[in-house]
């Protein structure tokens, strides 16, 4: 999009009228794939809120039997590459690895790698991401788990200067200069496993209430994605 406008007579400085900005035009729905081992409350939140988002559709596959079921339909991992690389975002919540064929969760790497796909990492409860930390996902992890007993507290979230600044951690009104104060109202976190970032990793947002701030949200970039 370029915006030019017409100088009067008296303009000295011609080469500051012309302005050109990119705009990006989405023609279709963003495609999302949620896998979780049980419906938990994150599965039922999301999925409301992805399901009335006009801006997405989804597909949620609960495992069964402690297996991941693959296929053709809506309710199942894809079974190939070329159906995988027609989602746009994966959201791994916190499902064993050994629900999991290496041949599904290799297909998951060269989806970030290749495809340049976005993927979510959702643990839980039960911290079943950290079994990753040896399978095709492992590099993917932006950070690694420095001890296997999670805290048990009252913490606050903390936006970092590099998440005050990301769009998709903007609870503010539009128009308003009140991101912060949105968050700090928030529910505290009353459980975290700790862990520190990864080389290349960056911190966005942080639970504070133990003697230093805990990550909470952290990303890279792997490959493409």
């Amino acid at each position: 999009l370029a915006v030019e406008l017409v100088p009067p007579e008296s303009d000295l400085d011609a080469s500051n009228n012309r302005a050109e900005h990119l705009v990006f035009a989405a023609l279709r729905r963003h495609q999302v794939l949620y896998v979780e081992d049980r419906p938990r409350w994150e599965w039922r939140y999301l999925t409301a809120l992805l399901e009335r988002d006009p801006k997405w559709d989804l597909d949620a596959v609960l495992v069964e039997r402690g297996a991941l079921p693959r296929g053709p339909a809506p309710n199942q991992f894809p079974d190939s590459r070329e159906r995988l690389f027609g989602y746009d975002l994966e959201i791994l919540g916190d499902l064993a690895v050994t629900g999991w064929d290496p041949g599904a969760l290799q297909l998951l790497a060269d989806f970030v790698a290749d495809r340049g796909g976005g993927l979510v990492l959702l643990d839980g409860a039960r911290r079943h991401l950290a079994g990753y930390a040896d399978s095709p996902l492992g590099p993917l992890f932006p950070v690694r788990v420095t001890d296997e007993e999670e805290l048990i507290g009252d913490f606050a979230w903390a936006l970092t200067p590099a998440g005050a600044e990301h769009a998709a951690l903007d609870l503010g009104q539009p128009g308003e200069d009140n991101n912060e104060s949105a968050w700090a109202d928030l529910p505290s976190a009353r459980r975290i496993t700790r862990t520190a970032p990864l080389p290349g990793a960056e911190v966005l947002l942080e639970l504070a209430g133990g003697p230093t701030n805990l990550p909470a949200v952290v990303w890279r970039r792997y490959g493409a994605g």
